[in-house]
């Protein structure tokens, strides 16, 4: 039997072994949100009836901002952030990610030198659009 169940982590850092969870469920959700068999009539954001497209096919122009958002939608559900109404939240992890994306440990570059430097709006718009990729699943992944 099977059954769909929120992830749940015991902790918020990536030191336990927390990071390939967070991982898994990131190529988890990439692989629904571009899937063309994913259901996409999802009440969780639009009401009854209302259907969301996939996420575009993973190219060389998608795949960084889709692989960002997927691991951004992991965190938030490990870490039981599922209140995309929160703007603060979604300010945190745009915040976050400026200061890592496309930096080198050894290059003074700025965030942005490798074009994948992500906005509050532009990081909160890409989270709903890949929530509803998702399908009436949602954030929840079905346990064998």
């Amino acid at each position: 039997q099977q059954s769909r169940r929120r992830p749940s982590s015991s902790s918020s850092s990536g030191d336990d072994g927390s990071s390939s969870l967070v991982l898994a469920l990131a190529m988890i959700y990439l692989d629904r949100a571009c899937s063309v068999e994913t259901d996409r009539t999802s009440p969780y954001l639009l009401g009854p009836g209302a259907r969301f497209a996939p996420c575009p096919y993973l190219t060389p122009r998608t795949v960084h901002r889709s692989a960002l958002t997927a691991v951004v939608l992991a965190c938030r559900a490990l870490r039981g952030e599922t209140d995309f109404s929160d703007a603060s939240v979604t300010r945190r992890y745009a915040e976050a990610l400026s200061g890592v994306v496309g930096r080198r440990p050894s290059s003074s570059s700025s965030a942005n030198e490798f074009g994948v430097d992500v906005t509050e709006e532009e990081l909160g718009s890409m989270e709903r659009h890949m929530l509803g990729a998702l399908g009436a699943g949602g954030l929840g992944v079905e346990a064998d």
